[in-house]
């Protein structure tokens, strides 16, 4: 997998914890001076992008990396990164998802701390998106959701938390950690792939 690195290359493999270095991955470095739309096509198969706070990264960025999975931005701020082209991906991918294993997923967005924000859910193609309400976290849905769907419909939530897990677990769901859950969507996606290609 490839993990595109927007910075400096001797700080950032200072920093890299070493049981991340053994890990088959192929880091690409791009320096800070050198604009990240130089880096394409030729890292067009990026997997992960690490940026600092101020990077822009915008949806004809993300749109040139169709692979993209993760983006990792340092520092206190995320004001760089376009958050609904980021969720629009993510809704992309869990669609076609949905649509090759024939599931109903439920994609929770955190509204927690937005000022006088009611719940919606709303129907995006095959799955629904949820964006939970003032003081409520996606935590607080899942678990009041999961009580009620695990009663009639097999359930699995997809979350690295170890205390959520034991609560959906509890409610009679499944529990699916992000990482097998990734590893999961990109069989199907390769699976599409190979079926499209024929």
């Amino acid at each position: 997998m490839k993990v595109l690195i927007w910075g400096g290359e001797a700080r950032y493999r200072a920093d890299l914890p070493h049981a991340v270095q053994s890990l088959p991955l192929e880091l690409v470095f791009c320096p800070r001076e050198q604009p990240l739309e130089s880096m394409f096509p030729q890292h067009a198969d990026t997997v992960f992008l690490f940026v600092d706070a101020i990077a822009p990264v915008d949806d004809a960025l993300m749109d040139r990396m169709p692979g993209l999975r993760l983006i990792h931005s340092e520092g206190v701020a995320y004001n760089a990164i376009d958050l609904d082209a980021a969720r629009r991906r993510l809704m992309d991918i869990l669609c076609n998802y949905a649509g090759y294993t024939r599931c109903v997923p439920i994609l929770v967005f955190d509204a927690y701390k937005v000022r006088g924000g009611t719940r919606e859910v709303e129907k995006h193609h095959n799955l629904y998106v949820v964006y939970t309400q003032e003081a409520e976290t996606a935590d607080m849905y899942i678990e009041r959701t999961t009580h009620e769907l695990a009663k009639d419909h097999r359930t699995r939530v997809v979350s690295s938390d170890g205390a959520e897990q034991i609560i959906v677990l509890g409610n009679g769901a499944l529990r699916v950690s992000a990482r097998a859950f990734a590893e999961e969507v990109a069989a199907v996606e390769k699976e599409i792939r190979e079926f499209l290609q024929n």
